[in-house]
């Protein structure tokens, strides 16, 4: 079991705070009142940095304030301090990576205009770490290539090892091990040389962690308790813990459970007096997995009780997962199949929405990453047109020396100057040929890419829940039959049923979802009646609505002629009224109404059910902030059929929109064009 090991790497990839406390907020923000005007910058940042724990607002505003006060004067190095402070708390606070890395290369702009190398190294710095926190890391490691040389020449030595460290921790995201450990150990070296324990044990740390996911369990061990050493004399609870946990997650991969459950109880120890709940969970998981591991299971129920209560205690879902899986392991062996059947499904439901938040994050690192690279080229647009200027002026000045010789030499110049006209005419007629062609292909290029990525990142979330869920379900069936009474495989057969119609759902819309995408959805645009469509629909979905005891209410002209296609336009009614169904309660209501305007048709589904909020309002037809809910009698949905609304009604020249109100009801309504 390899559950706590995936925990110890987030320590590697996570951003870094800087621990304040109010009360140093609260006497800088009395010193700013009372110091002269020449010192405030300095308290303002000071101040930015005391509030980006506890009130990033106002850690923004007083980065804004600074920033202001050093525009207004001439100071070129406040400006760059004021710009990087910005950069990072964008990054840090907002995740707004396309608004850092602008801060941060005006930044780098000011350094080399004032020729400072060293805050040109910490704003590459900064730079480098807006790329890896939005998903780029070969991005990120060449702006730390750039800034290691600087300070090394600069004889900087903290910032060298702390520099190189961050490169060590890119290269891991790379999986370029040999090159992350010559990374720690040329940290390491520095802080032996100049007696930074911080640094030797961070970067000892680190070479354990990177050993133990090779495999060399041996040398990982090794390294783990030298950090340990070094840690239990200088730091904070928190990373003294992390090194018992790391250490005793080692002997129980080895199967020396006495030594595994020394250190485990020791970080225990340790993490209790500092009140971090998430360490403390944590910590409760590893030492509950030393008992499993033992086969010990009644032990370790008690335990994972303790590391539920402190998980939910903070909403850690990651921790919380883990919890669930090894209480499944627990019970599943004490053959308490109905408590094993509830923390599988517990374990599952987690999972799937853990799996939801991480496919949202790599949507908005996509997100991010389009619009560093969008700003990439705007930046390298300007830098072209400055070039194009530069030679514009370099012409102008050569044509004035040509003016100057045909005083002498009339006829020869004017010659000259037309052939110059006619060649320059030509060229910049094949020059705007081929940016046209090239911003063409860019757009199509960026669009298919675009749609590449929303389609395979749907796929890999939504389907993973489905079949997971089935292979628990199965396994169960395959291995516990004898043992389990005839309700109990009713009750799986039932969410095998389930899960098969959800995924076959999904199924379908997908496929429907891509052939709008992919242009293979053929659209045939005529004449029909809409009336019979509709009509068509009601008679499909009577069923539902009646087996709910819902009244459909329908006010519909005998014959409504519109001009679309008939197939795409059904699906989307299909669609809007099998949801108003799902979500609205036992006895409700539904209206279907039409107004005509003067060149289109307006359809309005309207229901008297749950309704939704404005938030939720805001997602629902967007493929980036995909949202799927339970309905009333606990129907589930894909998230895909108001998204697939939105794709056939723009194909066939109509808009949609929602009208909502949490517990009144919901008003869907599209438009069509007449005939």
């Amino acid at each position: 079991m390899r559950i706590f090991f995936i925990g110890l790497l987030f320590c590697i990839f996570s951003k870094p705070v800087v621990a304040q406390t109010p009360d140093l907020a609260d006497s800088l923000e009395v010193k700013l009142v009372l110091v002269p005007e020449n010192e405030k910058f300095d308290i303002l940042l000071q101040l930015s940095q005391a509030h980006s724990r506890t009130s990033p607002d106002k850690a923004l505003q007083r980065g804004q304030e600074a920033f202001a006060l050093a525009s207004g004067s001439d100071n070129k190095e406040a400006q760059i301090l004021a710009l990087n402070n910005l950069a990072a708390l964008n990054k840090n606070l907002l995740s707004e990576y396309d608004i850092a890395l602008d801060l941060a290369l005006q930044a780098v702009r000011k350094a080399e205009e004032l020729g400072n190398a060293r805050l040109k190294a910490e704003s590459e710095v900064i730079i480098a770490s807006i790329y890896f926190d939005s998903g780029n890391p070969f991005k990120s490691l060449d702006y730390y290539l750039l800034a290691l040389p600087a300070f090394q020449s600069l004889d900087l030595p903290l910032k060298t090892a702390t520099t190189l460290i961050e490169t060590g921790k890119v290269q891991v995201e790379l999986e370029n091990y040999p090159k992350a450990l010559e990374a720690f150990k040329e940290a390491e070296d520095i802080g032996r040389k100049y007696s930074e324990t911080d640094i030797i044990g961070t970067s000892i740390y680190l070479m354990g962690v990177l050993y133990q996911r090779q495999n060399n369990l041996e040398t990982a061990l090794e390294k783990h308790l030298q950090a340990l050493k070094l840690r239990e004399e200088f730091a904070q609870a928190p990373a003294i813990t992390e090194s018992l946990l790391a250490i005793s997650e080692l002997y129980r991969l080895q199967n020396a459970h006495k030594e595994a459950l020394f250190y485990v109880k020791k970080g225990l120890n340790y993490i209790r007096k500092s009140r971090q709940k998430s360490l403390i969970a944590a910590s409760y998981n590893q030492l509950a997995a030393t008992y499993v591991s033992q086969e010990e299971y009644s032990r370790a129920l008690p335990v994972l009780d303790s590391a539920l209560y402190f998980g939910q205690a903070v909403n850690n879902k990651k921790t919380m997962r883990q919890t669930y899986e090894l209480l499944y392991d627990c019970h599943l062996s004490l053959n308490h199949y109905n408590q094993a059947i509830r923390y599988k499904t517990l374990y599952t439901d987690i999972s799937e929405f853990i799996n939801n938040e991480e496919n949202a994050r790599k949507m908005a690192e996509m997100q991010a990453r389009f619009d560093i690279e969008k700003k990439e080229g705007e930046i390298e647009v300007l830098k072209r047109d400055q070039e194009i200027k530069t030679l514009t002026i370099e012409k102008q000045r050569y044509l004035t020396y040509f003016l100057i010789l045909g005083i002498l030499l009339v006829i020869a110049i004017a010659g000259l100057v037309y052939y110059l006209y006619i060649t320059k005419k030509k060229s910049n007629l094949k020059l705007a040929e081929i940016n046209t062609q090239i911003q063409l292909s860019n757009e199509q290029l960026s669009e298919l890419n675009s749609t590449k990525d929303r389609f395979f990142s749907i796929i890999a979330h939504d389907i993973k829940g489905p079949l997971h869920s089935l292979r628990s379900f199965s396994d169960l069936l395959i291995n516990h039959t004898d043992k389990m009474s005839k309700e109990e495989i009713q009750f799986l057969a039932k969410d095998i049923d389930t899960s098969l119609k959800n995924l076959f759902g999904l199924l379908e819309n997908l496929l429907e979802w891509a052939r709008s995408q992919t242009g293979a959805l053929d659209l045939r645009v005529e004449q029909f009646d809409l009336s019979q469509i509709v009509k068509n629909n009601l008679s499909l979905l009577g069923p539902s609505a009646a087996a709910k005891e819902i009244t459909l209410k329908y006010g519909l002209p005998e014959s409504l002629q519109v001009r679309a296609d008939a197939n795409t336009t059904s699906t989307v009614i299909r669609n809007l009224l099998s949801n108003a169904i799902k979500f609205t309660p036992k006895g409700g209501e539904i209206a279907i109404r039409v107004n005509e305007w003067k060149d289109a048709v307006e359809i309005s589904i309207k229901d008297n059910g749950v309704g939704m909020p404005k938030e939720v309002q805001e997602k629902i037809f967007r493929i980036d902030q995909k949202h799927s809910t339970k309905g009333t009698a606990g129907e589930k949905g894909t998230g895909l059929g108001l998204i697939l609304c939105k794709e056939f009604v723009e194909k066939n020249g109509g808009h949609i929109a929602v009208h909502s109100e949490e517990g009144k009801g919901s008003d869907f309504h599209f438009t069509i064009p007449k005939a």
